[in-house]
């Protein structure tokens, strides 16, 4: 059964865009969503950032919901949110899917697979 997306709205898109734009943010975003949950002390020790810095990238994640922060004793948990990607990811889709079609010659050759003078076909 395929999952059912949650809508963005236009503030949140904008939130997730200035959140990931960052370096260390998206570093930081990329870590958990691969390695999973994890501390902001295990987060400053493999990106070489203070904690502090990376308790600042952290606040900016989970404000853009793109990560949740528990509290498990004295350290904060960090987990992602797979959905909230997925919801991004689908209205970028949704953007790209209402952009009048490219008037590049290259690319209109390519989409109808015809010949282009000096390459070969």
């Amino acid at each position: 059964m395929p999952r059912l997306q949650q809508a963005l709205s236009l503030t949140q898109v904008h939130l997730i865009s200035r959140a990931i734009a960052d370096e260390t943010r998206f570093q930081i975003l990329e870590l958990i969503y691969r390695d999973g949950p994890m501390i902001v002390g295990s987060i400053s020790g493999q990106l070489s950032v203070t904690a502090a810095t990376a308790s600042h990238r952290v606040r900016e994640l989970a404000r853009a919901d793109l990560i949740s922060v528990t509290k498990d004793r004295q350290y904060r948990l960090l987990t992602g949110r797979p959905s909230t990607w997925r919801a991004y990811l689908s209205e970028l889709s949704n953007l790209a899917g209402d952009a009048p079609p490219s008037q590049d010659p290259l690319q209109i050759a390519v989409a109808e697979h015809t010949c282009i003078s000096r390459l070969p076909c």
